[in-house]
């Protein structure tokens, strides 16, 4: 049976742990118990030496306290284990916590989960990868190698995140301008749904008359679109 420490609450590491354990794994839990895990009483408690860990702490206080802690992570995993961190957390910190992992002789892994079904961006040595390989495997099928770095995984989660919230603010802008002139969300979605995975980047070009467009049709109904305008203005500058 594989083992494995668990490191978070809340309703992500509530899924994981439940998946996992269905998975087969011996799951055990700190802070919180979770359904189909074991508690433990201190990050230590949770790991077993050598083996795995996977941590979603909210706050940088608490993730770098419960890793570097007397009772913390690196103390319970010592030489050989690893430690597979999700969620976010800036780089430095990240660069901190692994150089708190080298020196007890374990590894720090860094990933980014997104999506459904969920895929997984991960960065660290190669040997950690190819020891969590089961454990990375059991999160998600689709697995994208970012390099050695382990602030690497934070960044492109970063980046990822800047995406999906333009991603949201466009599409309620696009509704709300389709609105106003007569069409409904549920005709508009096939359209958007494509508009979202385009074939090609926009050109230059394009991205000023669409912006162009939008702006005159915005200025019809009396509707603000920043992001047009935005556009409008990156398109103008040569960006």
């Amino acid at each position: 049976m594989q083992e494995l420490g668990l490191l978070g609450e809340g309703a992500q590491a509530a899924r994981l742990c439940a998946s996992l354990a269905e998975q087969g794994w011996r799951v055990r839990c700190w802070p919180a118990p979770l359904a189909g895990g074991e508690p433990a009483a201190t990050p230590a408690e949770a790991v077993a030496p050598g083996g795995l860990a996977l941590s979603l702490l909210d706050g940088e206080a608490l993730l770098e306290h419960a890793v570097t802690a007397g009772d913390g992570l690196v103390g319970g995993l010592g030489p050989g284990g690893v430690h597979l961190l999700l969620g976010s957390a800036p780089a430095p910190l990240v660069r901190r916590l692994a150089a708190a992992h080298e020196e007890h002789g374990s590894a720090l892994l860094a990933a980014h989960l997104a999506g459904e079904p969920p895929a997984l961006a991960v960065s660290g040595a190669a040997a950690a990868k190819r020891q969590a390989r089961r454990l990375l495997a059991a999160i998600a099928a689709e697995i994208t190698d970012l390099g050695p770095d382990p602030a690497a995984a934070m960044l492109a989660g970063a980046a990822a995140g800047l995406v999906a919230c333009a991603a949201a603010e466009a599409l309620a802008q696009a509704l709300e301008l389709a609105a106003r002139h007569g069409l409904a969300p549920d005709a508009m979605e096939p359209l958007l749904h494509h508009a979202l995975r385009p074939a090609e980047p926009p050109c230059r070009e394009t991205t000023l008359k669409t912006a162009r467009r939008a702006l005159a049709l915005a200025d019809e109904a009396g509707l603000a679109l920043p992001l047009a305008g935005m556009l409008r203005e990156q398109a103008l500058r040569g960006r």
